[in-house]
């Protein structure tokens, strides 16, 4: 895009970036994929297993002292678990970064990607399931951490009290894709004038993903492109 200015010598041409809400991209790409996983069968605006998961947060641990299920590379393909691995040496990095001087959700979500990757030595109190809005991502990839975190526990309650067995597998291949990959973008998205640095990074990470899981790579790839 070119905008012509006048200045002391003439007309000039000046070039500006066109760059869209670093934060609406973000949502637009994990909507995508969330979607495309059909984690959520139901048309109502809620999402009934984020809302049940709210309704019985009181029987489950609160705090990470407990035994929980954190990121487990076992079941990849050996290609898979050097891509793994090259996206899990980065992220603890990046969040405990950001742990500095963040709040709120976006601290929590920083807080988890570290307990989820097994990089946390101190115990994390997990904060009740707070209010859910349709238009904002973060406080459903929250409740998609906890939820992996806390999968033994919603086992062990009645079938279909929280999750669906079909429903765990796929909120954790959710989540290993948010904290992994998603959360390297978000953590430095930030940042206006390092924004075609860091989208290119996004899709190079994602044609990497395919080695992991190819569908919700290209189901990425294709909202980005969008």
């Amino acid at each position: 895009m070119q905008l012509v200015s006048p200045s002391n010598k003439g007309w000039a041409k000046h070039y500006l970036l066109w760059s869209a809400c670093r934060h609406h991209i973000g949502e637009i790409v994990l909507t995508r994929v969330f979607q495309d996983l059909r984690i959520e069968s139901s048309k109502s605006p809620d999402v009934t297993v984020f809302c049940r998961f709210r309704k019985h947060f009181d029987v489950l641990p609160h705090s990470s002292d407990q035994r929980l299920s954190t990121f487990d590379s076992s079941q990849f393909s050996e290609e898979a678990k050097v891509r793994l691995a090259e996206f899990r040496a980065r992220v603890p990095t990046l969040s405990k970064l950001r742990l500095l001087y963040q709040r709120g959700d976006y601290k929590e979500f920083a807080q988890l990607c570290i307990l989820f990757l097994g990089g946390s030595e101190e115990v994390v109190t997990f904060k009740r399931p707070g209010a859910l809005h349709k238009a904002r991502w973060m406080a459903k990839l929250i409740y998609s951490i906890k939820i992996s975190l806390l999968e033994k526990y919603i086992n062990q309650q009645p079938r279909g009290t929280i999750t669906t067995p079909q429903q765990t597998a796929k909120i954790r291949d959710f989540v290993i894709f948010a904290t992994l990959v998603y959360s390297q973008w978000w953590m430095t998205c930030s940042s206006a004038v390092d924004t075609p640095w860091n989208d290119l990074q996004l899709v190079n990470n994602l044609l990497k993903y395919k080695a992991v899981c190819e569908n919700v790579a290209e189901s990425a790839l294709q909202a980005f492109k969008n």
